[in-house]
């Protein structure tokens, strides 16, 4: 059964991908320079994977081939009126057709 592992770092994205779970090639960097924060799946089936930066803050981007990749334009944040940044994203998790996730600051 064929297994791709990702591997998220502050210097980008890579993919581990096997057949044996033995061998491994790997594919990368993907989001060169970027904080890779986490991995998931929407309740779609697109991969996602998210993204931090200081300077930018936190962004969703998807994949239907882990090759292509685009930013969710509308991804989530704080309203303005309340004062609060999203910072990161550590965790995504689809339950139906609800996508949560796990932020910093906490929410």
């Amino acid at each position: 059964m064929s297994v791709v592992l990702g591997i998220g770092t502050v210097k980008g994205a890579w993919f581990a991908r096997s057949e044996d779970r033995v061998t491994w090639d790997i594919d990368g960097p993907h989001h060169k320079g970027w904080e890779v924060t986490t991995f998931g799946r929407s309740p779609g089936g697109d991969y996602l994977l998210t993204t931090g930066s200081n300077w930018y803050g936190a962004a969703i981007h998807r994949s239907a081939d882990l090759a292509d990749w685009e930013q969710v334009v509308d991804g989530p944040a704080y309203h303005s009126s309340t004062g609060r940044t999203l910072e990161r994203i550590w965790n995504l998790t689809a339950a139906g057709d609800r996508l949560f996730a796990g932020v910093a600051e906490a929410g």
